[in-house]
């Protein structure tokens, strides 16, 4: 009898901690909205120092603002976007 018990209890608390599981991910997908936009404008790439190397370069869309990493090419000689 101890053993039924006992498993019982188990399974019980196995039940409650996948519930509460799949309550915070389902919590998780609510906070990750994204901005409905459907066209980004993207800004030159600009290097963090010289003239090529790794870089940002900004998107816009309304008024939402992201920044993106991009790499300028070295020995490029026309402007690079």
């Amino acid at each position: 009898m101890r053993g039924i018990f006992s498993v019982t209890i188990i399974l019980l608390v196995a039940l409650t901690i996948a519930a509460e599981a799949v309550k915070t991910k389902e919590k998780v997908k609510e906070v990750k909205t994204e901005p409905d936009c459907d066209e980004w404008m993207y800004g030159r790439c600009v290097p963090n120092s010289g003239d090529c190397g790794v870089g940002v370069r900004e998107a816009t869309c309304n008024e939402h603002t992201k920044k993106h990493k991009c790499k300028v090419p070295c020995n490029w000689k026309k402007d690079f976007g």
